[in-house]
This record gives structure tokens, sequence and C-alpha cells, in this order.
């Protein structure tokens, strides 16, 4: 009953932070409303029978950690936007622009959360089927379901999907670390820890550790190494770099901040210059 009454209390945090948090925040000549993109590789589509690949370039991790942390509604591939359009409570749709704003397409009718576009295919959390892992190609065929968990913080780099598997379709209550395959096999626990804000970055994943006070965690993709990086409770780390951003979960629930007065603070990857960003 305590961790499912924690759980309760982040959820208006986490939302709160969102807006904080932005995309990309170590960026700041952007715009806000842009989207971050995406890692890529140039590739030879001449083996590609699908031809979806806009610009012959492909992500190699679906989406940026910024993006993620703000529930990956957008993600970006070579010269296309994939987005959900939200329109009601379970209502919305997966769709396609181009990123001077034509050709918008719809995908499919689910409500995709956590996207992630490698290659040809696109993984997401369908919340119009109990936030269960799904992949569907660009051109919206092929759609599967890839696992019958309840999954959340997606993260797809390679051949590998990182993500929490819940215990129910709330995606914040009894939350683990897993890893499977993009065809679906191979799954395996990476740490018993509740973890959740998961950020993949080469051969470490950062995720906040609702098992020890939301302290800021990093472990090896492939389950060892297990790290505390900062111990105090936060919300919403972004990687940027080698620096990770995050806002302090005691100054949020003692001095509620109106949307872009948030505090926020910033440490390197190896717990080093831990310090507020002015």
């Amino acid at each position: 009953m305590r961790k499912f009454s924690n759980k309760l209390l982040l959820v208006g945090i986490l939302c709160f932070s969102t807006i904080l948090l932005l995309v990309g925040c170590g960026n700041t000549n952007k715009s806000t409303n842009e989207v971050t993109p995406s890692k890529t590789a140039d590739i030879n589509t001449s083996g590609n029978t699908q031809g979806n690949i806009a610009n012959k370039v492909a992500n190699t991790s679906g989406n940026t950690p910024g993006n993620i942390a703000n529930l990956g509604i957008a993600a970006q591939q070579g010269d296309w936007i994939y987005y959900t359009h939200i329109d009601g409570i379970k209502k919305g749709s997966l769709n396609k622009v181009r990123m001077n704003g034509t050709s918008t397409t719809k995908i499919n009718d689910d409500l995709a959360l956590y996207i992630n576009v490698v290659g040809d295919w696109i993984y997401y959390s369908n919340s119009n089927d109990e936030n269960y892992l799904y992949k569907v190609r660009t051109d919206g065929t092929g759609k599967t379901k890839i696992k019958n968990d309840t999954a959340g913080s997606i993260n797809v780099v390679g051949d590998w999907i990182y993500y929490t598997k819940s215990s129910n379709d709330s995606l914040d209550i009894l939350v683990t670390l897993y890893k499977v395959r993009t065809d679906g096999t191979t799954e395996t626990k990476i740490t018993s820890d509740y973890a959740f804000s998961i950020n993949v970055v080469g051969d470490w994943i950062y995720y906040t550790n609702g098992s020890d006070n939301y302290s800021l965690y990093k472990i090896r993709t492939d389950g060892t190494g297990k790290t505390k990086i900062i111990n105090d409770g936060h919300v919403k780390p972004n990687i940027v770099g080698d620096w990770i951003y995050y806002l302090k979960l005691s100054e949020m629930l003692a001095t509620p901040q109106v949307s872009g007065n948030g505090f926020i603070y910033k440490i390197r990857t190896d717990s080093t210059e831990n310090q507020k960003v002015e």
C-alpha cells in the first residue's frame, strides 16, 4: 500500500514537471515546440523493399531522452515527424508529417505513447490496448503486438527495446525495468528496482529508482554496474551529452511553481558537478 500511495503522489508532480523540462533543455537555440531529432545513421536503401526511409537516413535510437521524458508523443526520422494526435481520453491517432508541414498521413487509429522510430518500424505503447507494446511499419502495414506487457518509457536502440513493465495499465505502479528484442524474443529483466523515466544512452540506462527515495541511478544495459548518481529524490531526468538535467522532488512538493518557473539542476553522468542551472 505504501508503494501505491507514493505513485499516486507523484502523478501530479510528473505531469507538471513535463511542462518544465521541455524537449532538449540543453539546446537553448531551438523553439520549445520543435521535435528533437533522434540519432541517425546513413544507410544503403537499395535493399530496402519497403522504401519508407526518407532521405536514406535511419535512426539508430528511436527517440531522444527529452522526448521520452515527456511521454514520447513525437519522434523524427529523416524528413518525417511521427506523432500522436490526441482527441480526448483514450482517443487519438498515430500520424506522420514531413518536416515542412506537408503530406500529413494517418498511420493508424492507436493512441500511441513513447513513440520510437527505427528504420521502417514504429514502436510504441498502445493506450487503446492496455498500454501494451506494439510496432507498425511507417507505411501503416504490419501492425504487431510485441508483448502483452504494459510498457512505459520505451527506448529502442538497435534491435533492443528497453522499457518499464507495469503490473497494470496505469504505467506507474509496481514497475520494473526490462529489455526485449524488436522481434519480441529474449525478454530479460534488467533490475527489480521500481524504475521509471528511463534514458538509454550508450551502454547505460539512467532511471528514477522509486525503491530508493526516487534517487537517480544508472545501470548497464546488461544489468551490471548499478550505481547511484543522485541521493535526493528527483523527477524527469533528461540526458544531454554528459550532463543530466533534473528537477528536485522536495522543491516541487514544497514550493509548487507556475509554468516556466521551476528549478532545474544538472549533474554530470559520473556524479560530479551537481549544480543549479541559473
